[in-house]
């Protein structure tokens, strides 16, 4: 079941968000529901898929990574049970869990279907720097969960290197913070329960770039357009909506034996910006921003060594 702040919805999580990603006007492109779970496969290694479209193997509209989109949270308004609060933040961190399979393609080459899950802890602001206080995962009645949900596939190649190809992601509140998460297939949402009082806020279909390398730190780095917001969306995020902005998910990749199928796990981060004109991010945002993540993960493991 879901949940609208008016009261619980007889539909599940995956249902609600599919139902609602067939009938956006993204899925012109998708066309029926057998598109949708081809593309609703392509969400969860997003995370993996789009660290490749870092690597700037085409050119598309990039987004300017050292300017994040600053924006409202409303936990005032779009919370049930949360105590009066709004703030300003830039930034969102959380970890994954994902499934993943990869498969022959029967050309000599791979591909690869994921299923996630994310759950976000904490907001941050002045370009991802300073965490901000909100009752997000707090004790006692006034803490809420917030989660997100990905289905993504594309191909897979050189043994290290995920390139998305369709997603799907949906954004959700999850206000008593007790909702379980099932991976039960690589080519389908995850499964979830006691999500009757659970909202939407968010989804997209529209993956714009996305890749993922596997390594010792391995790193994604992936970016949607077209977000569309809900009701609840926009009371929670009151300030995101009715703008030409992008959400930019990057985050890194625990090692894993890349056959077969396999879960997957690790950290993220996602925050909005505004695109930018295609300027040669062939080689210039795209590797500058999957080095940087490299480098910074590979700088916090040798700390923690």
């Amino acid at each position: 079941m879901l949940a609208t702040l008016d009261g619980p919805c007889e539909e599940s999580v995956s249902d609600v968000l599919s139902v609602q990603a067939e009938t956006s006007p993204q899925t012109d492109t998708l066309g029926s529901m057998e598109s949708m779970r081809t593309f609703g496969k392509a969400i969860s290694k997003n995370l993996l898929t789009l660290a490749v479209a870092g690597l700037g193997l085409v050119v598309t509209p990039g987004v300017a990574r050292a300017d994040f989109l600053d924006f409202t949270v409303d936990e005032t308004n779009g919370v049930p049970g949360a105590e009066d609060n709004v703030v300003t933040a830039d930034k969102i961190n959380g970890a994954y869990t994902e499934l993943v399979t990869i498969a022959p393609d029967g050309l000599g080459g791979f591909t690869f279907d994921a299923s996630a899950y994310a759950e976000f802890g904490q907001y941050f602001g002045d370009e991802g720097s300073d965490l901000i206080l909100t009752q997000l995962n707090s004790f006692g009645d006034n803490g809420y969960g917030l989660y997100a949900l990905l289905v993504a596939d594309g191909t897979f190649t050189g043994g290290t290197t995920f390139t998305g190809e369709n997603a799907l992601v949906g954004f959700f509140l999850d206000p008593e913070q007790d909702t379980d998460f099932t991976l039960t297939s690589a080519s389908v949402l995850p499964t979830t329960t006691n999500d009757s009082d659970d909202i939407l806020l968010m989804f997209t279909s529209d993956l714009i770039s996305g890749v993922g390398i596997i390594g010792d730190p391995g790193a994604f780095d992936f970016t949607f357009g077209d977000l569309v917001f809900t009701p609840e969306g926009n009371l929670y995020w009151p300030t995101l909506d009715g703008f030409a902005i992008q959400m930019v998910v990057d985050g890194d990749i625990d090692e894993f034996d890349p056959v077969g199928t396999q879960t997957v796990t690790g950290d993220l981060s996602v925050v909005f910006a505004a695109p930018e004109p295609a300027t040669l991010s062939l080689l210039g945002t795209g590797l500058l921003g999957l080095g940087y993540s490299l480098r910074r993960r590979a700088k916090a493991k040798k700390a923690n060594a």
